[in-house]
């Protein structure tokens, strides 16, 4: 099961508990305050979710345009960062490494190795940058 799939599944049985809380609430107080009570009590709650719903909907979009100039951030699977790897797709060589592809080295070729994180990576780094990053020098 993906991770949109298992997300899916827990919003749907948080939406079905909410609900049946929901209805819960309004049979009792329509049981113990009448039919008008309910009634009004059904409106509020109705008319909370959709305020709140609306106010989390223009937040997310605020941020969004607020931020629009972000790259990337410290993981890899946010909105900025697959935003980021729309436009500037990752060109792997045929070792699977962010690196040109690699032939055999002469006997005056002295290769160094990396190891890092998103740093080292260059991370919201385009390849054009191949000058200016470590990565690209020979």
């Amino acid at each position: 099961m993906s991770d949109a799939q298992l997300f899916f599944l827990k919003l749907a049985g948080i939406t079905s508990v909410l609900l049946l809380l929901f209805f819960a609430g309004i049979w009792i107080v329509h049981r113990r305050h009448g039919r008008n009570q309910a009634t009004k009590a059904a409106g509020l709650c109705v008319l909370l979710v959709a305020t709140t719903t609306a106010a989390l909907f223009a937040g997310e979009l605020a941020v969004r345009l607020a931020l629009h100039n972000v790259s990337t951030t410290g993981d890899n699977i946010n909105y900025f960062t697959r935003r980021w790897y729309r436009k500037h797709p990752l060109k792997l060589n045929q070792l699977g490494f962010w690196e040109r592809e690699v032939t055999a080295r002469l006997p005056e070729t002295i290769r160094i190795i990396v190891l890092g994180d998103s740093f080292t990576f260059g991370g919201a780094t385009p390849a054009s940058a191949d000058d200016q990053h470590p990565r690209g020098k020979a």
